[in-house]
């Protein structure tokens, strides 16, 4: 699906150098003249999108074995602080 390693780890750097220039320049705006929650309405769209677009783009899992729970995660349990 991928061109090579080399390739992923560029588009991979480019998307977080983007996002973290973007970001604060669009979530400024968006507080500037729209009330603060319009900041996560934004993810929405792109929330929506994935999860359409995912199933066609994603490779399927080629294992034909069930899923195993990890033996930590079976026994762990959750203790009040």
């Amino acid at each position: 699906m991928f061109l090579g390693a080399g390739s992923l780890i560029t588009w991979a750097c480019l998307a977080t150098a983007s996002g973290g220039l973007l970001a604060p320049i669009v979530a400024g705006t968006l507080i500037e003249h729209f009330w603060w929650g319009s900041v996560f309405l934004v993810a929405l769209p792109v929330a929506a999108l994935l999860l359409l677009l995912g199933p066609f783009l994603l490779p399927r899992s080629q294992s034909v074995g069930t899923a195993r729970l990890d033996v930590a995660l079976r026994y762990a349990r959750v203790s009040e602080p």
